[in-house]
């Protein structure tokens, strides 16, 4: 028998238990999307800091569906990194925890994720963490007379703020302190909108393939995509 027609009567028996509701959905497990998954990675974006380097990455992550919820808790890792001036700002490791929902539209054929929340994104202390304070930068940008008359950097610093100071002058402050986590929270919103971005993009979309017969089986005769008992389920019959 040739395999055009084994493929043709695969696909009549297919639609025989499909329309006598004795195959209702096809399964994805967590372990057959986290391969998936894996291959997205890494990714690189763009940080907007003023006159400085930064990039943020997406290094790795996974999913897990559990039992008793019907989305998806999604945890990536990344990096956050920042250079200016050739000097290393700052440097840290993140997770970055967030639930969204799978969803299929019948209309343009696509699977994607939907209703991405993001949780929370964790900074990870390790090794890796990096803190400049800015203090070797500032004094390339704020002229030495100006520093020693003020009795240092900090305090040229606040007397020069109300004064036009440079967008980067004023970035730096954050790193005064030392405090890793007030430097993560003043770039959070920009990570926020980057990984929403790319949840959305045609990376993490995929449209049904007409010449695949199991696909355009389900481009037939599929109702919807849903997670349900820990499953990723591509549903006929519900």
């Amino acid at each position: 028998m040739s395999q055009d027609w084994r493929e043709k009567l695969q696909i009549l028996f297919a639609k025989l238990m499909i329309r006598f509701k004795r195959l209702k959905h096809v399964v994805y497990t967590e372990a057959e999307l986290n391969d998936l998954l894996r291959q997205q990675f890494p990714i690189q974006f763009p940080v907007n800091i003023p006159a400085s380097n930064g990039e943020f990455s997406i290094t790795g992550g996974s999913l897990r569906m559990p039992y008793d919820v019907e989305h998806f808790k999604i945890e990536l890792k990344g990096q956050l990194k920042v250079d200016s001036m050739g000097t290393p700002l700052y440097r840290a490791h993140l997770y970055i925890h967030l639930l969204a929902i799978p969803a299929y539209n019948k209309e343009t054929k696509v699977v994607s994720i939907d209703s991405i929340n993001i949780k929370e994104i964790v900074l990870i202390k390790d090794e890796y963490g990096l803190i400049n304070d800015g203090q070797s930068i500032l004094k390339q940008l704020i002229p030495s007379p100006v520093t020693a008359m003020m009795g240092g950097t900090l305090k040229a610093m606040n007397l020069l703020s109300g004064n036009n100071m440079s967008d980067l002058t004023q970035y730096l402050k954050l790193y005064i302190s030392g405090n890793k986590q007030r430097v993560l929270d003043y770039h959070t919103p920009e990570i926020e909108q980057r990984v929403r971005e790319y949840a959305s993009s045609q990376d993490l979309t995929y449209e049904m393939d007409p010449s695949e017969w199991d696909q355009a089986l389900f481009i037939e005769l599929g109702e919807k995509v849903a997670i349900k008992n820990g499953e990723l389920r591509f549903i006929f019959h519900d």
